[in-house]
């Protein structure tokens, strides 16, 4: 999300193929389509991250960052360059606003993990950590990384330890986001030291003072009746003091246990409003913590900015809403959707096996019969370029399918397949 929290955006690569949507948030509708072809395969599991001047995605190997201006290619290297040779390469990610990418891995013959802080711009590594689990979160002047190793602990994003929490024992914290004033941290966590069969739910959301001392430093906000083993996700709109939180809730409806979005305030220290979502729902933030959407993963995705207010969308419904013109297709936190490789590769093939003996433009008459009946074109324009790859029928279908369904991304992707050669970048 960019600072001002009016667009979103979101990517996903296929092969060689990266595909980013620039998304307007008040609209809900796509304003920029990008599609580059790389030198490799950037990996089906991208990241993005927005810096102050560049658009970043870090991939399972490859690193790519974008000018903001004009989408150029800015930075392209592999993430091998970094690790010994035979390592497995476990997360990586950009701490928000920031020229800092951690990256943890192992040997292949270990389990245990080590974790680099590369400076970006030199592409070298300034800081080694052992160990620990670390995620980063958005704050307003200085975003960092929390630890959940032991008893808690803040870096800086590059790799600097600047405060030690020293939680209590049986505190186990579960996600963290940002407070007011960059001094304050909110943490959901598990009270472990509270009997397991305690009247009270055992999940507290409590607010970590950073200039604080002692148990002065910690004060609890809400406790939240929640499952202690799903995960919880966090977020902030710190300049209003009111923080978000997804959980999965104990209260059942149709046979399952409801997820839910509650939104409360640190200063009234009450819950503003507490909501069933889909188990889809995910939570964005911009890099500054100043602006939070939620995004509801159905087709179409649906999304609203996050206020003192509940979103104005229907969040419980189960009947699909009417599909606004270049909606976005459904989406799987935090990739658009799509079959993987093998199984794309798979479909292709039985495609192509019912195409076989038909010349390229009967072929093409079937998968225009196919987008009316809303079957799977996208496959079918694969299967007949497997087949006819010379011939310009399926070229010119797929350029006008593209353009009529514009939410597909497997169609945008084969034809920008189609418009490119072989050059590394396109």
């Amino acid at each position: 999300m960019t600072e001002d929290g009016c667009c979103l955006f979101f990517s996903e690569a296929r092969d060689r193929w990266l595909l980013i949507l620039q998304v307007d948030l008040p609209s809900q509708s796509v304003t920029s389509q990008i599609s580059l072809q790389t030198p490799e395969p950037i990996g089906r599991y991208s990241k993005f991250f927005i810096t102050e001047e560049t658009y970043c995605i870090v991939g399972e190997e490859h690193f790519l960052e974008l000018d903001r201006e004009d989408w150029s290619i800015a930075r392209w290297r592999s993430l091998r360059e970094l690790v010994p040779e035979t390592a497995i390469i476990e997360t990586t990610f950009l701490v928000p606003g920031s020229s800092c990418l951690w990256m943890s891995f192992r040997a292949h013959t270990s389990s245990l993990e080590e974790t680099h802080i590369v400076d970006v711009d030199s592409w070298r590594a300034n800081r080694r950590l052992e160990k620990g689990y670390f995620a980063p979160f958005s704050e307003r002047d200085q975003p960092g990384v929390f630890s959940y190793h032991e008893h808690g602990r803040v870096f800086s994003a590059n790799g600097v330890p600047n405060t030690d929490l020293e939680l209590p024992w049986g505190w186990e914290v579960h996600a963290v986001t940002a407070g007011t004033e960059d001094r304050y941290l909110w943490l959901t966590l598990v009270r472990l030291d509270l009997p397991d069969e305690s009247e009270s739910s055992r999940v507290e959301v409590v607010e970590f003072d950073r200039q604080g001392r002692g148990q002065d430093r910690f004060r609890r906000l809400l406790r939240l009746d929640a499952f202690e083993d799903t995960g919880f996700v966090m977020a902030s709109d710190s300049d209003a003091g009111i923080g978000f939180i997804i959980y999965q809730s104990p209260e059942v409806r149709d046979d399952h246990n409801l997820w839910k979005l509650v939104a409360f305030s640190r200063d009234r220290k009450a819950v503003l409003y507490d909501v069933p979502i889909p188990s889809e729902a995910v939570l964005v933030q911009d890099w500054r913590a100043r602006h939070v959407a939620l995004v509801c993963s159905r087709d179409p995705v649906t999304m609203a900015s996050l206020g003192p207010h509940p979103p104005a969308m229907d969040l419980a419904s189960d009947q699909e809403p009417s599909k606004p013109s270049r909606a976005l297709s459904a989406l799987h936190a935090p990739l658009l959707n799509g079959p993987t490789a093998p199984e794309v590769n798979a479909a292709v093939l039985a495609m192509a096996g019912s195409f076989a003996g038909l010349s390229a433009s009967k072929i093409a008459l079937k998968i225009e019969e196919m987008a009316r009946k809303e079957m799977q074109v996208d496959i079918a324009c694969l299967a007949l370029r497997r087949l006819h790859p010379e011939a310009s029928a399926w070229q010119s279908l797929v350029q006008t399918l593209a353009r009529e369904r514009s939410e597909d991304v497997g169609l945008a992707l084969i034809a920008a397949t189609a418009d490119s050669d072989d050059a590394e970048w396109e």
